[in-house]
């Protein structure tokens, strides 16, 4: 039934193969022409409802960290940069690799053989050997900043003459609360 609600079982669905858990899914809404994203989430369950104009679909899903929380992993890896093996992580848990802001990192980590390991649990610690930050951006990006991410930015400004924040006088400190 081509009107059906989405269901992995219905074969003459125009959406099968394609109704699989975990799915990732990206909620966004539209206004004036500008699109928002309003959460992003791997699809845990849904509750279908049919009724004449069509049908009605509820959604439940997981953020990226529950799911990395509860996921257990047999992996084996070289030793490899602290970005490389967070991609490596992210894949295993099957992360779409267009849908991540990784930077390479600087810091290579370690060879290791994970068994029935939390994928959660090992990326903290390769955070940390990089002294980096992982989160999920607003976008719903996992995104990963190595230790000189914030360094590698452009400056918004310049001070004093001729640059786009002027300063007309300094007045320099010279103790131990101003140094």
């Amino acid at each position: 039934d081509d009107h059906a609600p989405p269901d992995p079982a219905n074969t003459p669905s125009p959406y099968y193969p394609n109704v699989r858990l975990p799915r990732l899914a990206k909620m966004e809404a539209t206004n004036s022409s500008t699109t928002y994203t309003l959460g992003t989430g791997c699809i845990e369950d849904y509750q279908a409802e049919r009724h004449a104009l069509g049908a009605n679909v509820a959604i439940g899903a997981l953020d990226l960290f529950r799911r990395l929380a509860g996921w257990t992993t047999t992996m084996t890896r070289p030793a490899e940069m602290s970005g490389e093996r967070i991609n490596a992580i992210l894949s295993e848990i099957g992360y779409p690799s267009g849908e991540r802001n990784i930077d390479a990192g600087t810091v290579t980590v370690a060879a290791i053989t994970l068994t029935n390991a939390r994928p959660l649990e090992h990326l903290g610690n390769v955070v940390l050997a990089e002294q980096g930050l992982f989160f999920v951006a607003a976008d719903g990006r996992p995104t990963f900043h190595d230790r000189w991410h914030r360094l590698k930015l452009t400056s918004r400004g310049t001070l004093g003459a001729g640059g786009s924040l002027p300063v007309a006088r300094v007045f320099p400190t010279f103790n131990a609360r101003g140094v």
